[in-house]
């Protein structure tokens, strides 16, 4: 099982290698282009001056894995804010479902020595407001939250005769809830999200470093052969003078013929 996997790891990783060769390598042809049809170039076209810089500028600004990378970091950066907004304070507006009561039972009335039917018709409506806080301690947060609340109650009683009787009750209170024996979600996600923006940042800088690097490779094996071929030309260029000069020095001295070897089986000069 650990064979395969590594296998798997191998695969993905030349296969990555290959997509950055075969762009460096596009890369490189156009370099190559740009150096070597420059003498075939008509008036109307102009020459791409390619340097390193350029190349890698072209080949990060054109590479979906870079872009991927980008977008990655802005995800889990963004993830990051979100998660960093949670320890700030939050209010909140919680209001419950009205309660409608409309009750009839009966009851025994000891002045008539008799049960009688009451009626009992009440309306309640319930909100809570609160603004808390979660607490941190030595710039860690605790999982606690402590909490300043405001909760309001309005009864509405229907009497029989028509009347109403309505009342409103108001309750201040001061709340702090810390769990115990759990795990520290707050903390935990807020580490979470920090080391997938590392991860996520390191991932960019090594792409970044192993495109540069094949690059370079490219680009200083297409200079090191463009220089060969410059001093190779040089190296035919002087042998041709040489043998120009000997061929001048034959016709005036007829005694300092010598057999040169032009490739072509040598003859007598």
């Amino acid at each position: 099982m650990h064979r395969l996997r590594g296998r798997e790891i191998v695969k993905r990783q030349e296969s990555k290698t290959a997509g950055w060769r075969i762009q460096s390598l596009c890369l490189v042809s156009a370099l190559a282009a740009s150096l070597g049809m420059e003498g075939s170039l008509t008036a109307q076209q102009t020459a791409i001056e390619m340097t390193l810089e350029r190349m890698v500028d072209l080949s990060l600004s054109n590479s979906y894995r870079i872009q991927n990378l980008n977008l990655s970091i802005d995800r889990t950066r963004h993830r990051l804010a979100a998660e960093e907004a949670r320890l700030k304070t939050d209010v909140s507006l919680d209001l419950s479902v009205p309660e409608f009561e409309s009750i009839a039972e009966p009851r025994w009335n000891s002045q008539l020595g008799l049960n009688e039917i009451v009626h009992e018709n009440r309306r309640r409506w319930e909100g809570q407001l609160s603004v808390r806080q979660p607490v941190i301690l030595f710039g860690y947060p605790t999982n606690g939250y402590l909490s300043l609340n405001n909760r309001v109650y309005r009864y509405l009683q229907i009497e029989e005769e028509g009347g109403n009787d309505l009342r409103y009750y108001n309750r201040y209170f001061v709340r702090y809830t810390q769990p115990l024996f759990q795990p520290n979600t707050l903390r935990n996600d807020l580490e979470e999200a920090r080391l997938n923006l590392e991860e996520s940042e390191l991932d960019f800088q090594s792409d970044v470093v192993e495109i540069v690097d094949d690059l370079s490779d490219d680009y200083f094996e297409l200079f090191e052969d463009a220089y060969e071929r410059v001093i190779n030309e040089g190296l035919v260029a002087n042998l041709q003078l040489a043998l120009t000069a000997a061929e001048e020095i034959v016709g005036v001295d007829a005694d300092r013929r010598v057999v040169v070897d032009d490739g072509r089986g040598g003859c007598p000069r």
